[in-house]
């Protein structure tokens, strides 16, 4: 998420969208859908969206 954080604050929400939706992706597929630590990945790409 540090990477997404720091486009958002550089105005580059398209490449966040990006770096953010692969770490969602990638927690998933080492944690699984039902880890707090994808709901977290998540969350934040969420965060990103709205952005």
């Amino acid at each position: 998420m540090r990477k997404s954080s720091e486009l958002v604050k550089a105005g580059r929400y398209g490449d966040a969208a990006t770096w953010s939706a692969a770490a969602a992706g990638m927690a998933l597929e080492l944690h699984g859908p039902d880890s707090i630590e994808t709901a977290v990945a998540l969350h934040n790409d969420g965060f990103v969206l709205r952005s």
